[in-house]
């Protein structure tokens, strides 16, 4: 089994200055940093999501300072950069053949949101076969609303992590790199 590592939407526009600034990226981005170190250091292959709005006014916008990746994460040499443009990074891009490609079967998934395009993405990773694990504190979740009530991003965060662990293995990013699945 080969291990890669899928980081959805590390962008700009989920940091404090962005239209969808999320109150824990910031720790997640720290623990993202040390998920991307070590499948560096590996050699495992890396694979950047990084979400796409035709509309220049919206979060996200092509080629605006929001739309850029992170710099903590900047690609490097060698390491996909996929464009999607719907919630579910497989859907509508090459992500599919890009981890075929690299021969994944299994892999590492962090970002943002985790309500949105964590949830999505991990889930149709599953239908298509692949082992998944998602780095429970590498992932940012926002705030929501539900019958007028509003629901903190802390409680979005831990609801969408306890779905996902009864159909993928949620782990904090040091249990993923000290005790890697083969």
């Amino acid at each position: 089994m080969k291990k890669g590592l899928l980081l959805v939407d590390v962008q700009n526009e989920y940091v404090s200055n962005g239209k969808l600034a999320l109150p824990d990226i910031e720790p997640a981005l720290h623990q993202i940093g040390q998920l991307l170190d070590h499948f560096r250091a590996i050699g495992a292959p890396v694979l950047h999501l990084q979400h796409v709005s035709l509309d220049p006014e919206a979060p996200f916008a092509a080629d605006s300072s929001g739309w850029e990746l992170h710099e903590r994460v900047r690609p490097e040499l060698g390491e996909a950069v996929i464009a999607k443009y719907f919630p579910n990074g497989f859907r509508q891009t090459w992500l599919l053949s890009a981890l075929q490609q690299a021969q994944v079967s299994e892999l590492v998934v962090a970002g943002a949101m985790t309500q949105i395009c964590i949830d999505s993405t991990v889930r149709s990773a599953l239908d298509f076969g692949f082992q998944v694990s998602v780095a429970a504190d590498a992932c940012a979740a926002g705030a929501l609303e539900w019958d007028g009530q509003p629901i903190e991003a802390s409680q979005v965060q831990r609801t969408f992590l306890a779905a996902l662990s009864k159909v993928a293995t949620v782990a904090p990013t040091s249990e993923l790199i000290a005790h890697p699945k083969s």
